[in-house]
């Protein structure tokens, strides 16, 4: 019972019906350590690094006739609730504390010299309105090809002030007709096609 509550604890599915045991759970605890140190430090980790990475434990425990297959990663993901994903954003990307201490010392200064009527904030985001699916479900045996990557991208730009008072409507700014020029034009207008 302590096994099936350490798996579950681990992250594994608690619909499995069993929990096979690794061959060699020394090789399954190295590899495990070095894959939550990678993915500690963002790392993107793919099936042929972790595959590697056994077979350089294999040589440094001495294992005997081991071979880091598919078959083997596949029941290492299970065994400890591994899931290939798309990564997304940048966590941790920004430094929290130098920003903290700027906006001590610099910003929160200058905002005492304005109502907060007048104190804006503007973010722009990029929408690929016809981008397809990076990842996608096909049939086992099938070759999964995608089309060519359309990029057709409208930039969007949102704001309000501080206090929430004065919102700006929501604007996109699309391809000119003309290239040297940008055509700003509101949302709706812009997702017209």
């Amino acid at each position: 019972m302590d096994a099936i509550e350490t798996a579950i604890k681990a992250g594994v599915s608690s619909k499995r019906m069993k929990l096979t045991q690794s061959h060699d759970p020394k090789l399954d605890e190295g590899v495990l350590m070095w894959l939550k140190q990678a993915r500690g430090q963002n790392l993107p980790v793919g099936s042929d690094l972790i595959k590697e990475k056994a077979m350089k434990l294999v040589e440094l425990v001495h294992i005997p006739d081991f071979m880091a297959s598919d078959s083997w990663l596949d029941n290492f993901k299970k065994r400890h609730g591994i899931t290939f994903k798309t990564v997304q954003g940048e966590d941790g990307a920004g430094n929290s504390q130098s920003f903290r201490e700027r906006q001590q010392q610099v910003l929160l200064p200058l905002f005492g010299q304005f109502s907060l009527d007048d104190v804006f904030n503007l973010n722009e985001s990029g929408l690929f309105w016809q981008l397809l699916l990076e990842r996608t479900m096909t049939f086992r045996g099938k070759r999964c090809t995608g089309g060519k990557k359309s990029i057709q991208r409208i930039t969007l730009l949102v704001g309000t002030n501080m206090n929430d008072s004065k919102k700006f409507p929501l604007l996109a700014i699309g391809n000119s007709r003309t290239p040297c020029e940008k055509e700003i034009v509101p949302i709706k207008k812009a997702l017209q096609v």
